[in-house]
């Protein structure tokens, strides 16, 4: 068996082992490197948008991709509920 997406265990583990909002030590890394970038940036394997959200937050221009719905639903949700409207995309990069 190859797995090739994390399904909603996962994505419920991921929740509680990496929420959203914590103090990250690689979240104010990447906002200071990447807000010089001009252009688009992607986020592989974005999962719930746990560096994603802050990114956005900061203004920057970015975009998730990930294989699993489960993660990308869960990083909807999180970006709806702080009235973010994130580019993502699902694709199966695995192959």
């Amino acid at each position: 068996m190859t797995l090739t997406a994390y399904g909603p265990l996962c994505t419920e583990v991921y929740e509680i082992t990496k929420p959203i909002d914590q103090d990250y030590p690689d979240i104010p890394y990447y906002i200071k490197h990447l807000s010089s970038i001009g252009g688009r940036i992607l986020e592989a394997m974005v999962g719930t948008g746990r560096l994603l959200i802050p990114l956005l937050e900061a203004g920057i221009n970015v975009e998730g991709i990930d294989t699993s719905p489960d993660m990308l639903r869960a990083c909807r949700k999180h970006c709806t509920d702080r009235n973010l409207n994130p580019v993502l995309h699902q694709e199966n990069y695995c192959q």
